[in-house]
């Protein structure tokens, strides 16, 4: 039951399927070609760190 005020509403219809079906393509992917993956997820891991972590003195 959703709590008063809540705008939670029914996804349109075959959100559920392109959803699954983006995560089979995202899962074959990484599982043909795993350390391209893996650097390409430490490489986007290193910026957003090196962006959160800049401090403006």
């Amino acid at each position: 039951m959703p709590r008063p005020g809540s705008r939670r509403t029914k996804p349109p219809d075959g959100t559920n399927e392109a959803l699954a079906a983006g995560a089979r393509r995202a899962d074959h992917a990484v599982r043909a070609k795993p350390y391209q993956s893996l650097a390409s997820a430490l490489g986007v891991s290193v910026i957003v760190g090196l962006l959160l972590g800049r401090r403006d003195d």
